[in-house]
Parts: C-alpha cells; sequence; structure tokens
C-alpha cells in the first residue's frame, strides 16, 4: 500500500497541489488547493491512485461504486475495475 507521504508526493509530481490563496465554493479561504485533473491528465498516476483506492476497500465487500461525470466519462470505473 502507497503511504500518505507516497500520496502526497504524486500529487506535488503532478502538480496537483497548488498553494496560494483560494476562496473556495463554501466561502471559506485556503492556503492550499488539490487540482484533480492535473493528475487525471496522467493515466498512470490517476491508475496508480485507483488501484490504491481499491486496495484500501478490497475486504469491505463493496458492490457498487458511483462517482461523477466529468468531460463525458466517468471517474468512478477506473477504481472498479480491481
Amino acid at each position: 500500500m502507497m503511504t500518505e507521504q507516497e500520496v502526497k508526493q504524486l500529487l506535488i509530481d503532478t502538480q496537483a497541489i497548488l498553494e496560494g490563496h483560494f476562496l473556495l465554493t463554501s466561502g471559506l479561504h485556503s492556503p492550499m488547493y488539490v487540482e484533480k485533473f492535473n493528475v487525471l491528465q496522467h493515466p498512470k498516476y490517476t491508475e496508480a491512485l485507483c488501484k490504491e483506492l481499491a486496495e484500501r476497500f478490497r475486504d469491505q465487500n463493496v458492490e457498487l461504486v458511483i462517482g461523477p461525470m466529468t468531460g463525458r466519462s466517468s471517474k468512478c470505473c477506473k477504481p472498479s475495475r480491481w
């Protein structure tokens, strides 16, 4: 399994972790933001994260995976493969 530090490094490597001043939809302010699209444009990294997510739920008897549609494709299809 990937460690928290390995996941964080993957997000840093794909420039998904953004630092600055962000006004969130909730109205809250944050010094950090994770832009998922910066990861999703790299299939190798997306696959690694999806495999990790699936592995963490392997013994949970998951029967259904749902997720949002993004750019006409469901991003939940990857974890459901494993």
